[in-house]
């Protein structure tokens, strides 16, 4: 019953080997014991959660949300209080700077556009009094070797000791791609996850498989367009909200104490 559960869950590889090393439960106990290994071996991060680095740089491959949770998260860390700026650096794509604009408009948070090195240097001047900054990018497919490098050049610009690269990824990407963006993106040392459109994935046990497998721990869920109710922080409530199978008494549980933030 443990294997049907990891199955249905798309939970493989070594996060699979771990929860099963000498797994004995009753039939009734396993999906709990089951659960409570899976939640011992995913890694969250909480620091980040309450105290980000000085710059937040979102990237990840096109199509995974990344300029809708850019404004999400904005918009939580200004709920706690922080001043809070964006930066988007893509040019690229057509609408990115008005989308992102209309994001800050409505939720009162500044936006600013960066297209190359030296803009980039005197903006993080301009917002040396901003407790965070955070950094929307452009996505980049395997061909876009020459915006690969543009991007590369210009986050260079930000001090690595002040900031950290979140990788933004969706469950529902096949696990091959998971691995395959994660290696197109290692050069920037990511150093959290955010899942986005949870929603349209049955499970994120395959992205769980992939946190645990490169050593990378989970910072936030998102599970809709709305900007910014859709935005929940990684906690153990929200991962086993997010798989299926486990149980009556575990979503009880989890619904009793699941946090969206509003």
């Amino acid at each position: 019953r443990a294997k049907e559960l990891l199955d249905i869950n798309y939970i493989t590889g070594p996060l699979r080997e771990k929860v099963l090393e000498n797994f004995s439960a009753s039939w009734d106990n396993t999906p709990k014991a089951l659960m409570e290994r899976i939640l011992k071996n995913i890694r969250i991060d909480y620091k980040s959660q309450t105290q980000p680095k000085k710059y937040m740089v979102l990237i990840g491959p096109t199509g995974t949300g990344k300029t809708t949770t850019c404004a999400k998260v904005s918009y939580y860390y200004k709920e706690m209080g922080k001043r809070v700026s964006i930066i988007t650096l893509d040019s690229y794509r057509i609408g990115a700077y008005e989308q992102i604009k209309a994001f800050g408009d409505a939720l009162n948070i500044p936006v600013d556009f960066s297209k190359g090195d030296d803009e980039l240097i005197l903006l993080m001047d301009r917002l040396k009094d901003e407790d965070l900054v955070m950094v929307d990018t452009m996505g980049i497919s395997p061909r876009d070797t020459e915006l690969d490098l543009t991007l590369e050049s210009m986050t260079n610009q930000i001090s690595r000791e002040e900031s950290i690269f979140v990788l933004i990824l969706s469950p529902s990407m096949k696990e091959e791609d998971l691995i395959e963006n994660y290696k197109r993106y290692s050069i920037y040392h990511p150093e959290s996850i955010i899942a986005t459109k949870v929603d349209e994935s049955e499970s994120i046990g395959n992205l769980l498989s992939f946190s645990y497998r490169v050593g990378l721990p989970i910072l936030f869920l998102t599970d809709g367009q709305r900007v910014p109710e859709d935005l929940k922080k990684a906690l153990s409530s929200t991962i086993v909200s997010s798989l299926k199978g486990f149980g009556l008494e575990i979503k009880r549980g989890k619904s009793q104490i699941s946090e969206t933030i509003r």
